[in-house]
């Protein structure tokens, strides 16, 4: 094809064209600029999202982790009271089974007056009719397995009349 325009017209139409090409491009890179930042935008939105889910989720989180550290709390001081209680329970002595085995090894001719209980220790006062059976009652007491310390104290003594008589018993 020939072209017969003038060579300034021919510049001109040339000068057209690069026109075109440039604003092609211009227009080109424009758009891409434009996704590019709506691209960004939208991953700027899509991470304060996460952020703000994710803060919330540890809030929530922080919440149940306080509750759970509040009940493990109250679980410890329950066991430190159930502890407690067993020892209390592992330690208690039944007095009426310690007054039950004195009272199998007292004579027959022997009564007890007073009976104290504490702290592992009972005291003990009572008559008896004689000498021999209050040493038989010193002996028993003596070789019984629950009892460690056992003292002997005579009030008071007139023959033909009966023997007050004092014990302090120690408990294993």
């Amino acid at each position: 094809m020939i072209n017969l325009l003038p060579p300034q017209e021919k510049r001109r139409l040339y000068w057209e064209r690069q026109l075109k090409i440039v604003v092609i491009i211009e227009v080109l890179i424009i758009s891409c600029l434009l996704v590019l930042w709506l691209s960004f935008l939208a991953v700027k939105i899509n991470i304060k999202t996460q952020k703000e889910i994710a803060e919330n989720t540890l809030n929530l989180e922080e919440s149940k982790v306080k509750q759970i550290n509040e009940i493990k709390n109250e679980i410890k001081d329950i066991n430190q009271t159930f502890r407690k209680v067993n020892q209390i329970y592992e330690n208690q002595v039944l007095v009426s089974d310690i007054l039950f085995k004195i009272m199998k090894l007292l004579p027959q001719d022997a009564y007890l007056e007073s009976f104290v209980f504490e702290n592992k220790k009972i005291q003990i006062i009572g008559k008896i009719q004689s000498l021999e059976s209050l040493n038989q009652l010193k002996e028993k007491l003596k070789r019984e397995e629950s009892f460690k310390d056992v003292e002997f104290s005579i009030g008071s003594y007139v023959p033909g009349k009966e023997i007050e008589f004092r014990t302090k018993i120690t408990l294993k």
